[in-house]
């Protein structure tokens, strides 16, 4: 956006940036397929020695450690995306933390951002693209997790487009809107602290309380947002398979809701634990309308089926990451958006050398067939391989699915081409175009 090309040096400065161990970045382990990726993250190399060079302005040239089938899926992810180590360096620490700190190479420019109250795009007059942008300007200028201020924002005509909830879906339905449907492709689960000295690392305490929810019933009779579907796999729906999806190949097993079973996987947990009641629980949460609904279905219906005491810790966003970071926790309300599309982005997961995995799960098999759907370039291996993965985490009670997030949305009919993606930037307004009134 300055004027300067884009240079392939441009992109080894910012893959040697995510795996130097002093960047600390949680998606370093997106590199360990490259050449030394692993040992420069963990320090026993410098990030010179990573296997990716400049050939020359326009030339890249990457050496891999195994064969990675995904890779050029892996690669539109904005962990590698280019920095220019010029402009980098003269931010002095301070590198994207406003609108004047960051370069960009896409479409849209932000010119305005008011952190938490207004973000302005406009058109780049340097993108490589530019004659297919239409639209000169992108505005944000309501920040608000309200419903009905969004729905009435819609109605005024002072957003293009809308998200619809329980609170607002009715109205839209009875206004004959012309309701469009996004399944996002993101899972979102209760992880168990699985460190010694908790009590959720006992794998029958986990199946008491896997026993005694229902992912339908928190659905459909709980939260009652359109387009969500009851958890019954870390692997969602859409995720594609060997010939067609994968979970129609390879179906989750299947979990039911016994509270009868329940009480007897808690009275054996009591047993191996030693103790006569368990303590309360301390179930960590987010600051949403949905997260309170959820955390107040696990404290009513625990209580009612098991008599589990569930204290609730409720977060802002950067607070539950520092608290999930540190295993404060016994069991959190966590979710994961696909980064690429492969299954491979929820299949390693809960590996045991992934810092997502924030309850610290090992399992030796679980690592074994992640190996196996890293290194194998035979979809049928691969899938295979996570299907075992699909097993072991219903099983051995890694975590609990509670959802597929999914969108019902409105949009203004006046703008066209709006692009929804579930593993890329959403949405996308490269090529919308807004017809007259």
């Amino acid at each position: 956006s300055d004027g300067k090309p884009v240079t392939a040096r441009d992109f080894v400065f910012a893959w040697r940036t995510a795996v130097d161990p002093k960047t600390a970045s949680e998606y370093a382990s997106s590199l360990f397929a490259i050449k030394n990726g692993e040992a420069i993250n963990a320090g026993k190399l410098p990030v010179s020695a990573l296997g990716v060079s400049a050939v020359d302005d326009y030339t890249l040239r990457v050496e891999l450690v195994r064969p990675v089938p995904y890779f050029d899926k892996l690669v539109m992810t904005s962990t590698f995306k280019p920095i220019r180590e010029d402009f980098y360096r003269a931010m002095k620490g301070r590198y994207g933390a406003d609108a004047d700190k960051l370069l960009y190479n896409g479409p849209f420019v932000i010119t305005r951002w008011v952190h938490g109250a207004h973000l302005r795009m406009e058109k780049n007059p340097t993108y490589w693209n530019q004659s297919l942008v239409a639209i000169k300007v992108v505005d944000f200028p309501y920040f608000t997790s309200d419903a009905n201020t969004v729905l009435n924002l819609f109605k005024d005509g002072k957003v293009a487009h809308a998200a619809l909830t329980e609170d607002n879906l009715g109205e839209a339905l009875q206004k004959r809107w012309d309701l469009k449907h996004y399944p996002r492709g993101s899972v979102f689960y209760t992880e168990f602290n699985h460190r010694p000295g908790r009590v959720t690392a006992n794998r029958n305490l986990r199946k008491a309380i896997q026993a005694a929810l229902d992912p339908g019933e928190l659905v459909y009779r709980v939260i009652k947002r359109p387009a969500l579907l009851p958890g019954k796999s870390l692997f969602p729906v859409g995720l594609k398979g060997v010939n067609g999806f994968f979970r129609q190949e390879y179906p989750a097993p299947e979990v039911v809701t016994d509270p009868v079973a329940a009480r007897r996987y808690l009275e054996l947990a009591k047993k191996e634990l030693g103790l006569k009641n368990i303590p309360p629980l301390t179930l960590l949460s987010g600051d949403s309308a949905i997260t309170d609904k959820q955390t107040e279905y696990y404290q009513q219906t625990l209580k009612r089926d098991l008599g589990l005491d569930i204290r609730i810790d409720k977060q802002i966003f950067k607070q539950r990451l520092a608290k999930m970071t540190a295993g404060e926790f016994d069991m959190v309300l966590a979710g994961w958006n696909p980064d690429y599309a492969d299954a491979l982005t929820f299949g390693d997961l809960f590996a045991s050398w992934n810092l997502n995995n924030r309850g610290h799960f090992k399992n030796a098999e679980l690592d074994r067939q992640v190996a196996i759907a890293q290194n194998s370039t035979d979809p049928r291996t691969r899938m295979d391989a996570f299907a075992v993965i699909q097993k072991i985490i219903i099983e051995e009670v890694v975590i609990l699915p509670n959802y597929e997030d999914g969108i019902v949305y409105v949009v203004d009919p006046r703008m066209k081409g709006l692009s929804r993606r579930v593993a890329s930037f959403d949405p996308d307004y490269t090529y919308v175009r807004l017809a007259p009134k």
